[in-house]
């Protein structure tokens, strides 16, 4: 299984935070899985740290999540760019396209792991939650 992750998700692990749910933790801490984290999320979390508004900066997470051996940087590049859907807005359809890449082009069981609504209603990938 492959979970693509959203930002919040990334953050609520990293931070033990109660609002990330059973489900989301439990995927996390397979240890059989693959996690996709993208750039842009990275890029969302040292954005929010560097306006204070959460505790985890980028190098935690690289010192205590994406060093995983079960863990996956992966770019915004033209491959992710041709799967955009045009219903959501720029981020939600950055994290969509990217799972729906893992799933249409590398053929692989994946999910989407976010609480956002309209990832939730658009009913283009699978969502875990």
């Amino acid at each position: 299984m492959t979970y693509v992750i959203d930002t919040h998700v990334l953050v609520w692990f990293a931070e033990g935070d109660s609002r990330l749910s059973t489900k989301a933790k439990d995927a996390l801490a397979d240890k059989s899985v693959q996690i996709v984290v993208l750039t842009m999320v990275l890029a969302e979390v040292w954005h929010l740290c560097s306006v204070k508004r959460i505790n985890t900066s980028v190098q935690d997470l690289y010192r205590d999540i994406l060093v995983s051996a079960n863990c996956r940087v992966h770019p915004l590049d033209e491959e992710i760019i041709d799967y955009l859907p045009e219903h959501l807005n720029i981020h939600d359809a950055i994290i969509t396209a990217t799972a729906i890449f893992y799933r249409d082009v590398l053929k692989q069981d994946v999910k989407l792991i976010t609480k956002d609504k309209m990832i939730h209603a658009s009913k283009l990938v699978d969502v875990l939650w």
